[in-house]
């Protein structure tokens, strides 16, 4: 069990071996990788419409994954063919909490973290509220309101052999609904449909730039975006021990979670 944590929590290490390089970024290269970002670091603990006690329920653990990222791949292998980056990793620190009135608190989080000479930091955090019972539904359902802000930065040398430090900072927020059938002995199919929105700001602090100079020739470029988002995932339960699976689409990203957790 100790190694599966160990595992899931190292795998931004598996996926970044290798610093990536960018340069002559235009607008359109940047909503494209700002995208798959935005979609990485998106708000999720793998959590379906229920709550985790009548009353009161806690669940901690973490959750990895990976995100599909073509046009960050193919960004990176203009500047170095060698280098292949084909995903963004994510990995968290996680958390639930229900309250009485079918509310659950969601939390999760990576303090700033050097991996492979690239840091990366994550937060995100949201409110869902259960009320399927409260309209004699069937099944679960649940509104989910939700916030993340990250950063991803490495060092690389621009400019022939000035080093600078390369940043991209994203922000998201968004909101759910929720959909699933606990009646299931042990296993907990999930879905739930919604919508996002999402800033990412890519920015060099020193010499050199990343960017285009057709495009800015500033060090500083912003991109908005915003997406419909699907969710479909399945919760196992086996008493205190709780995993999950869950597969989310937007900003036209598939992204991809497995979680670990403990909890009554």
């Amino acid at each position: 069990m100790k190694s599966l944590i160990l595992t899931l929590l190292l795998i931004p290490t598996i996926c970044f071996a290798d610093k990536p390089s960018l340069t002559n970024i235009n607008a359109s290269d940047l909503e494209k990788i700002s995208k798959e970002f935005s979609a990485n670091f998106t708000h999720t603990v793998g959590a379906d419409a229920g709550t985790l006690g009548n009353i009161f329920g806690f669940e901690v653990g973490v959750l990895a994954g990976v995100t599909d990222s073509p046009e960050f791949k193919k960004l990176v292998k203009e500047v170095d063919s060698s280098k292949d980056i084909g995903y963004i990793p994510h990995a968290n620190l996680i958390a639930q909490l229900t309250i009485p009135f079918g509310i659950t608190g969601e939390l999760a989080l990576i303090p700033e973290t050097d991996i492979s000479d690239i840091t990366i930091s994550n937060y995100s955090a949201a409110v869902r509220w259960t009320f399927g019972d409260l309209v004699g539904l069937p099944f679960d359902l649940a509104v989910r309101g939700h916030f993340s802000s990250n950063e991803i930065s490495y060092k690389d040398t621009l400019s022939g052999s000035v080093e600078s430090t390369v940043s991209f900072e994203t922000s998201t927020y968004g909101a759910q609904l929720l959909a699933s059938f606990s009646a299931l002995p042990v296993i907990t199919p999930y879905g739930g449909v919604g919508f996002v929105s999402a800033s990412t700001d890519a920015k060099v602090e020193g010499s050199g730039t990343i960017f285009d100079t057709t495009f800015t020739t500033s060090q500083t470029a912003k991109s908005d975006n915003s997406s419909f988002h699907l969710t479909a995932g399945l919760n196992v339960s086996l008493l205190i021990l709780k995993m999950g699976l869950e597969y989310s689409n937007m900003f036209d990203t598939n992204k991809y979670s497995f979680k670990l957790a403990f909890g009554f």
